[in-house]
């Protein structure tokens, strides 16, 4: 990954990119849903950590807000 400049979010090396649009949409989605399952399950442990005295549900909650930008 480079990064362009110190505000930008990281672009895709080329070789990747290149793999990424040789595999079908199925499995485009698929690899999608497993990093946002994977971002999800790591940004729950995060907040326990950080508030363990909040309940599953509250841990929850937060993280749908975090992941939805504030919109749930």
């Amino acid at each position: 990954m480079y990064r362009l400049d110190e505000g930008q979010i990281e672009v895709l090396d080329d070789a990747v990119a290149e793999i990424l649009r040789r595999k079908s949409t199925e499995e485009r989605l698929k690899i999608a849903s497993g990093m946002w399952r994977s971002a999800k399950i790591q940004l729950s442990a995060s907040i326990g950590s950080l508030y363990p005295e909040w309940s599953k549900e509250q841990i929850e909650r937060e993280v749908i807000r975090r992941l939805s930008h504030g919109a749930a």
